[in-house]
């Protein structure tokens, strides 16, 4: 089992999100202003959003750090190396995908 694969690791919880949650972290995936040229070393994914389409998985965002580190697939130069920056993190805790 590698540490670095959320594959290999045993399932917690899943959550489905509604279609407003959804619209607001396609949002702040897709905006740099939320996002600063850092990072935190080698992320260790914590936990990971599927999109699909049609039942297949069309996109991936995965996070690491303690949420502060974000990297998707395919990969979204908008985001530039991941890092949330200070609003980042406090739009992401306002949208809460986790509950």
């Amino acid at each position: 089992m590698s540490k670095h694969d959320l594959k290999d690791r045993e399932l917690v919880k899943v959550v489905l999100l509604c279609q407003k949650k959804t619209n607001a972290m396609i949002n702040l995936i897709n905006n740099p202003n939320y996002f600063c040229y850092g990072e935190c070393g080698t992320g260790i994914p914590e936990s990971e959003m599927k999109f699909y389409y049609s039942g297949e998985v069309i996109g991936e965002i995965r996070f690491a750090c303690n949420h502060g580190q974000i990297s998707s697939n395919p990969y979204n130069m908008l985001n530039k190396f991941g890092g949330l920056n200070e609003k980042g993190n406090e739009t992401l805790d306002a949208i809460q995908p986790w509950k």
